[in-house]
């Protein structure tokens, strides 16, 4: 309330005429300014008689805190921008015009820092404990990815047996027979066997070439059935993963169980196709689907397939 600050300078005359006007008005209808009057006087009407005793010491203390009260009520409004427009104006140019209130302003801001602060402080403890938390996830994560990636490699390391290996010549069936092409290309048998061959030597970027090109342009017939034509993409998938790959290899051995259909005479390649997809899967760090393969395995026909599968799975429980 503004004309609490006027109480001083109404009692010993110093008001403008116009704001003593204003002020005597507001005085006429409000108990509590009155009441501010009264007491104020009392406390100048004993202080003019002598020191002041312990009465009026008391008196004093409670003008004062009730002024620092009324101060930090305003304070506080003018902080948190809850005054009207035309308050926060006054405030402002009182700030500019009085030294006293200027002070106390200051003296104030100095004072309570702490309610500011503890806000911040409480907003950096939120965000320091959820950075943390965060951090700790992230770490757990990051060892539990690291741990899973050691673990895949390592298994790959052990159960990539050489006996396993797919060798070229498995694919070599009816090598001789000429399937003609596009015009101007090599005849499907070239490409199988230039593929194999480079295969066979480790050129795996020239095997996946020839051999996908095989793949994509052979038809089925009489000498070369449609299974033979879908197992070369074994090599293929092989090749991508010896390139470092995982998941392209991963994809193309997919395929190639898939396009598995004569099982009386290729129920053992598609063993071999699918324990080559379970390294994959295992190579390419996902040890769950590498195991969802592996549960196809435990029968398997191919002893050493079986074997390998049944201990591998207990290997990633």
């Amino acid at each position: 309330m503004k004309y609490l600050e006027w109480v001083d300078a109404y009692l010993v005359g110093e008001l403008p005429e116009a704001q003593q006007k204003e002020f005597e008005a507001a005085l006429s209808e409000s108990a509590e300014l009155q009441a501010e009057v009264a007491l104020t006087r009392k406390m100048v009407a004993a202080l003019t008689i002598g020191p002041p005793d312990e009465a009026t010491e008391n008196l004093i203390s409670q003008i004062a805190e009730r002024h620092r009260s009324e101060r930090d009520v305003l304070f506080q409004q003018y902080r948190a921008g809850t005054l009207s427009s035309a308050e926060r104006i006054n405030f402002e140019k009182q700030l500019e015009e009085d030294e006293l209130f200027a002070f106390e302003w200051e003296t104030y801001q100095k004072a309570h820092p702490v309610l500011k602060a503890k806000k911040v402080q409480i907003v950096w403890m939120r965000w320091a404990l959820a950075a943390s938390v965060a951090l700790a996830l992230g770490m757990f994560a990051w060892w539990m990815f690291q741990n899973t990636s050691r673990q895949s490699e390592q298994l790959f390391a052990r159960y990539d047996v050489p006996e396993l290996f797919p060798q070229a010549e498995y694919a070599l069936v009816n090598e001789g027979v000429k399937h003609k092409g596009i015009i101007g290309s090599d005849d499907f048998s070239e490409l199988k066997i230039k593929g194999l061959k480079a295969y066979e030597v480790k050129d795996w970027d020239a095997a996946i070439r020839l051999l996908s090109e095989y793949v994509s342009r052979a038809k089925p017939s009489e000498e070369e059935m449609l299974d033979e034509i879908n197992f070369v993409n074994l090599y293929i998938g092989r090749a991508w993963l010896e390139k470092g790959e995982p998941a392209k290899a991963v994809a193309i051995l997919q395929k190639a169980d898939s396009g598995v259909t004569d099982m009386d005479n290729y129920a053992l390649r598609q063993e071999l196709i699918r324990w080559h997809l379970a390294l994959a899967h295992l190579k390419n760090r996902d040890p769950a689907a590498a195991k969802n393969v592996l549960q196809s395995l435990r029968q398997a026909q191919h002893e050493t397939i079986r074997q390998q599968a049944t201990n591998l799975l207990n290997d990633l429980k």
